[in-house]
C-alpha cells in the first residue's frame, strides 16, 4: 500500500497528461509538436523513380529505386534496403515520419522478402476513403495519409476516457486546419493535392475554407513565435 501511494501522483499525472494531448489539443500543444517533429528525420515520396530523406541535420540524400538491389522486412517495422553497391540502409519505423509511405510505395518489380510482400499486402488491402484529407487511405480507423482517425473511433476512445463528444462535423472541422496547414500556398491551399501514394475520394470537399486554414495557421504562429 506504501509503494502504491508512493506512485499515485505520478499515475495520476499520466493520465491527465493522456486526457489533455486527446481532447483539449491546445494551440501551444500542436504547435509544439509540430516543431519537434521538424528534428525527426523524414521520407519523402516526391515521384514513382525514388524517395528523399530529409535528415535531422538539414542533410539531403535522394535514393532512386534503380540503386536498390532489394528490400527486406526485418523483424518488426524495420526495413532493411540493400544497395547494388552492397551498402545496406536499415530504416525503423519509430525513427523516421513517413515510413509507411516507403513500405506503400515500393515498386511492384522491387525484390522483396515474404515477411514484406505479406505486410504490404495486409495493410493496404480493403481501404475506405478519409472524411478529413479526402484520400482513399482508411485502414483499420485510421487514415495512412493524414494518420487520423476515424470520427467512430474517436467517440470510442471518447468514451472510454471520459472525455467530451464533439460533433462529426467539428471533429472533421478541427483535423482539416491541422492537416491542410501544410498544403498553404501564399494566400491559397491546395486542398485537392494529388497523393503519389493514395486515389481521390469520389466526391470528397473540404470542410473548411481556405481563409479558415490560412487564419489557423497564423494563430499557431502568433501563439508560439519562434
Amino acid at each position: 500500500m506504501d509503494t502504491f501511494n508512493k506512485f499515485l501522483p505520478l499515475l495520476i499525472f499520466i493520465v491527465v497528461a493522456v486526457l489533455v494531448l486527446k481532447f483539449l489539443s491546445p494551440l501551444w500543444l500542436k504547435f509544439k509538436l509540430k516543431r519537434i517533429m521538424k528534428f525527426k528525420p523524414i521520407i519523402s515520396i516526391e515521384d514513382k523513380n525514388g524517395f528523399i530523406l530529409y535528415l535531422a541535420d538539414k542533410a539531403v540524400r535522394k535514393i532512386k529505386w534503380t540503386e536498390i538491389d532489394s528490400i527486406e522486412l526485418a523483424g518488426r517495422q524495420k526495413l532493411q534496403l540493400l544497395f547494388r553497391d552492397k551498402s545496406v540502409l536499415s530504416i525503423q519505423e519509430k525513427e523516421y515520419e513517413g515510413w509507411l509511405s516507403l513500405v506503400r510505395a515500393t515498386p511492384e518489380n522491387m525484390p522483396v522478402n515474404n515477411a514484406l510482400s505479406s505486410y504490404k499486402a495486409d495493410r493496404f488491402s480493403n481501404l475506405s476513403c478519409c472524411k478529413v484529407c479526402g484520400k482513399i487511405a482508411v485502414k483499420n480507423d485510421e487514415c495512412l495519409n493524414c494518420i487520423t482517425d476515424t470520427y467512430e473511433k474517436y467517440c470510442k476512445d471518447a468514451e472510454d476516457f471520459g472525455g467530451e463528444i464533439k460533433t462529426e462535423r467539428a471533429f472533421i472541422k478541427e483535423n482539416q486546419l491541422d492537416w491542410f496547414t501544410g498544403f498553404i500556398d501564399g494566400s491559397k491551399v491546395d486542398f485537392y493535392a494529388k497523393e503519389i501514394l493514395y486515389d481521390d475520394c469520389p466526391g470528397w470537399a473540404p470542410s473548411v475554407t481556405a481563409f479558415e486554414v490560412i487564419k489557423y495557421e497564423k494563430k499557431l504562429d502568433d501563439a508560439n513565435p519562434s
